[in-house]
């Protein structure tokens, strides 16, 4: 539970009124909800929640974290309108230090929007139907949606083999899930097709191969075994240009492979008399 201020009343800092929208914007960036007042230091805990918890902070910027983090647990954030009294600028007494505190706010807000968009949001969306229809008709349900066109499911998988595989590596996903939200495609097909990029070796080896056999670089077979990443960074354009590609080529290809296969399924399973 929050206490939720009013701040109409005299002597209210400027800086509390843009503190608390700066902080309630990335709250609702973090978690997708709604809240009055993140910045009020006036709360009730459920501390038997958290006693298997360890947070990342110990000052000012702990009034964020444990509230993203309750709200990524599931529980109940509750705001309480409350009445609050600030004492003239003469009299009053601060222990905030607006450029050493405000600077660690916003790392903190930086690290937690990203775990929200490469893990928390991800798994929210894998698990929200599963926990409501169990195992079964949730994976249905995420897999193969009626509302959905067997073309938007392969362009989901092959938008996600495409961002698995293009060379902006620690940006896929905080990219690609947004671009995959705004173009309504199935984000579990996405995910799940983007994880090819857990095999950073062998798609950096055949993205330079591309480059290089593109740039007509005789040099253009790879030594697998002792490929490094600084190694593919040091050759510049022939790697970012071939990884390009091959993501394209590659997108393309799973495209066209979940297209057929959906087709073969439903031809299947209601065959022509």
């Amino acid at each position: 539970m929050i206490g939720s201020r009013d701040l109409s009343h005299e002597n209210v800092p400027g800086k509390s009124t843009f503190g608390r929208k700066f902080s309630n914007f990335w709250f609702k960036i973090e978690t997708g909800k709604d809240m009055p007042d993140t910045q009020s230091g006036f709360r009730l805990y459920p501390i038997y929640k958290y006693k298997n918890s360890v947070f990342f902070t110990r000052k000012y910027e702990f009034e964020i974290e444990i509230i993203v983090r309750s709200a990524w647990q599931g529980l109940p954030i509750i705001a309480v309108p409350i009445n609050v009294f600030y004492p003239t600028r003469e009299e009053r007494i601060t222990h905030f230090r607006p450029f050493k505190d405000f600077f660690r706010i916003s790392l903190l807000n930086t690290v937690l929007v990203l775990i929200a968009f490469l893990y928390i949001k991800p798994r929210d969306l894998i698990l929200r139907p599963i926990r409501e229809k169990g195992i079964k008709n949730g994976l249905k349900e995420l897999l193969f949606n009626p509302h959905e066109t067997k073309f938007l499911r392969a362009s989901s998988v092959g938008f996600g083999v495409f961002m698995g595989i293009i060379p902006i590596w620690g940006f896929q996903l905080l990219v690609g899930i947004p671009l995959a939200i705004l173009m309504k495609m199935n984000k579990t097909l996405f995910i799940v097709a983007a994880n090819i990029s857990i095999f950073p070796p062998i798609i950096w080896a055949a993205s330079l191969a591309t480059g290089k056999l593109i740039y007509r670089n005789p040099n253009w077979k790879i030594n697998f075994k002792n490929l490094t990443m600084d190694q593919v960074l040091n050759t510049g354009k022939e790697f970012f240009v071939g990884g390009t590609v091959l993501a394209i080529i590659a997108g393309l290809v799973f495209f066209s492979i979940t297209y057929l296969l959906l087709n073969f399924k439903r031809k299947k399973i209601n065959p022509i008399p």
